[in-house]
């Protein structure tokens, strides 16, 4: 899981894995990793779930974490516009340097949206979620999968 600066995927990573919301979170300095299975048809896949720590500048995200991932699951905070100024160099950097690895962005945090507010700004979103609420939160887990598999 990529992020800008401050998006707060701890609480949505401990809700893929551990089933709950806390706002008592750790901030990630270096990586936080989980593991979860998930039953797609019948195959099996095990997840390791790698958040990294946030950053506005994704070349700054350690080598070592991105190289061998099989997926990316790419973070905004829907009520923090800040957290989608830098979406556009991110991809553009994951789809140059990972080209065969599927990409998934998501706004987080949906229920503090008004209902039918989503702007024409994020429009570049391919599915929004609440960890807190945890509406879409296995479905991202399954979106994830079946790319793995396609």
């Amino acid at each position: 899981m990529l992020e800008s600066f401050g998006v707060v995927k701890t609480s949505l990573t401990r809700c893929f894995v551990e089933h709950i919301f806390s706002e008592d979170y750790q901030v990630a300095i270096d990586i936080h990793s989980l593991k979860e299975a998930i039953k797609i048809k019948a195959n099996l896949l095990n997840l390791p779930i790698w958040g990294t720590e946030g950053t506005d500048n994704m070349e700054e995200t350690r080598k070592a974490y991105l190289p061998g991932s099989k997926g990316f699951v790419y973070e905004t905070d829907v009520i923090r516009p800040k957290t989608h100024a830098n979406h556009i160099k991110h991809k553009d950097y994951l789809k140059t340097h990972f080209s065969n690895v599927p990409i998934i962005t998501l706004g987080n945090k949906s229920h503090l949206l008004p209902k039918r507010s989503l702007s024409k700004k994020m429009k570049f979103l391919e599915m929004l979620l609440s960890a807190e609420k945890r509406n879409n939160v296995k479905r991202l887990l399954e979106r994830m999968a079946k790319k793995l598999l396609s």
